[in-house]
């Protein structure tokens, strides 16, 4: 950032610090002009200004409007942890992106906050999608999951992307069933809308047991495709059993797996979809 960027950004908070006197009964300007002046300032890196205009902000008791819902996404921006063993700052992080979506999907007309808010969710967490860290993201990320299908939200992939994602989380933080509830709305979700992502979420069901035993098989039939990835992670699953049971598994029994295993592959056409 230039001098006279930082100069300009200094000069205009204080004209919105003149219109907005705490000490004074009648205030000279919009709260929003602090929320438009702190988004540009942290845009161009300068933090101070941004964080001192949100904390002018919420001096003032604005109200719960769109501005309300975006400065609290700066909040978030400002308490994002810069370390994965931060845990604390990342929890007040994304409860400020609660905070916003819960303001946002009481009005149609806001809506779209809801949204972004699950965009700043995911840079949020992102960083903890790896085994030990993922359950600490388990709350926040089915709270934005819920409210996507509470406001109808129509980018059926994202949300599909965020439900997965929740998926191994609840699995990291040993909350099975609840894997398998969200495992089965996903399913359910992409059946209307995203058929392509089926054998993904598919694929995890059978990584995990995600579901009785019968289900899967009902929902092998219903494609050859889904049929073949059955029977690929069957064959898998009867390696890890062998392995468990005896420890070992001699290198023509483990031939014989491969073997089935490509009979499987070369047996569907490459024209098979799901549906």
């Amino acid at each position: 950032m230039t001098t006279d960027c930082s100069r300009e950004l200094d000069n205009s908070l204080e004209i919105l610090k003149g219109r907005f006197d705490l000490g004074k009964s009648e205030q000279r300007g919009n709260p929003a002009q602090l929320v438009l002046l702190a988004e540009h300032a942290a845009k161009v890196k300068s933090l101070d200004v941004a964080a001192e205009c949100i904390h002018l902000y919420f001096k003032l008791d604005p109200p719960l409007n769109q501005f309300h819902c975006r400065a609290l996404f700066c909040k978030a921006l400002f308490t994002c942890p810069s370390s994965c063993r931060d845990a604390e700052k990342l929890i007040e992080a994304t409860n400020y992106l609660l905070k916003a979506i819960n303001i946002a999907k009481k009005s149609k007309i806001y809506h779209f906050l809801v949204f972004n808010a699950s965009v700043y969710m995911w840079q949020l967490v992102r960083p903890y999608q790896c085994a030990g860290h993922r359950q600490i993201v388990a709350r926040p990320l089915a709270n934005v999951v819920k409210a996507l299908d509470e406001i109808g939200e129509q980018d059926y992939k994202w949300r599909l992307e965020l439900m997965m994602s929740l998926i191994h989380c609840y699995l990291d933080a040993g909350q099975k069933e609840d894997a398998t509830r969200v495992s089965s709305s996903a399913i359910s979700l992409a059946k209307k809308h995203c058929p392509d992502k089926i054998p993904d979420i598919f694929k995890l069901q059978l990584s995990y047991h995600l579901g009785d035993t019968k289900q899967l098989e009902k929902m092998a039939k219903l494609s050859d495709l889904f049929l073949s990835i059955y029977k690929v992670f069957k064959i898998k699953s009867d390696v890890r059993k062998q392995l468990a049971a005896t420890g070992h598994i001699s290198q023509s029994e483990l031939a014989e797996k491969m073997r089935k295993v490509l009979d499987v592959l070369t047996g569907v056409a490459p024209s098979t979809q799901s549906t």
